[in-house]
């Protein structure tokens, strides 16, 4: 479970959110905001990259700021936009460094880590390209790779910056299904600027409107005609099917 408590973060003397409060313990949790809100420094601040200017984050009733790096490491995975490297790593090589946490200083890869790259392989269906490298593939076999590398981690809880940021319709759908699939054993928490895309995988919301104003929910709760106009200030009509929301559209 993570648990957030007044939480406050700046960056450059600029405070970015103010006063944020709330506690997820499985599912996946959808932050949505306007560009620079200040969804990608909450994930930061997460995984302890950033000082906290107030409040805490704790982790299962454990303060991360009394949780080493390491020990971090092994609770929260995090799966980039993109993964630069001047290295042309296969993919198992690529998907092994999920499993440093878990390696002793100056000791080798063992047979339980290597196991654990081939299941996370085959968990993401990509272990037919365990020998290719990773720089040589698509953009949307390179996303199925980094999120091998979080599966190899073996954390409860994994992070997801735009997932689907740069990627076509059909590569976006399986990474979404991919990720749907994780959040049955694990937390998620991830970051979209595509509310449809938001509507398919989400069980909760929290929406950031300013460093001091935002909302967190069940995504039927949070995902009204008010709360869009408010966030986007443009019109938009959400389409129902009984209870559920089915899509929304611009008008």
């Amino acid at each position: 479970m993570i648990e957030i408590n007044n939480l406050s973060l700046e960056i450059s003397n600029k405070i970015i959110l103010e006063n944020l409060n709330f506690s997820i313990n499985e599912g996946i949790l959808a932050i949505l905001g306007l560009n620079g809100c200040g969804k990608t420094t909450l994930l930061k601040s997460l995984m302890g990259l950033l000082k906290l200017k107030k409040g805490t984050i704790s982790i299962n009733n454990n303060d991360i700021i009394n949780t080493t790096k390491n020990a971090l490491a092994k609770k929260i995975a995090f799966v980039p936009q993109e993964h630069n490297t001047y290295f042309n790593y296969t993919v198992s090589e690529m998907v092994l460094m999920g499993r440093t946490p878990h390696i002793k200083n100056f000791a080798l890869p063992n047979k339980i880590d290597n196991e654990l790259v081939d299941k996370a392989l085959h968990d993401v269906d990509i272990h037919h390209l365990k020998n290719r490298n990773f720089l040589e593939l698509s953009g949307g076999e390179r996303r199925l790779v980094l999120i091998a590398r979080a599966l190899a981690q073996q954390t409860e809880i994994i992070l997801f910056d735009e997932p689907t940021t740069f990627l076509d319709l059909k590569n976006s759908y399986l990474v979404l299904n991919k990720i749907k699939k994780l959040s049955k054993e694990k937390l998620v928490i991830l970051t979209l600027h595509d509310l449809n895309q938001t509507l398919q995988c989400a069980d909760n919301i929290l929406m950031i409107f300013s460093s001091t104003d935002h909302i967190f929910g069940r995504i039927e709760d949070i995902i009204t005609n008010e709360n869009l106009k408010k966030l986007y200030n443009i019109p938009l009509e959400i389409v129902r099917n009984g209870n559920r929301i089915h899509y929304i559209r611009s008008l």
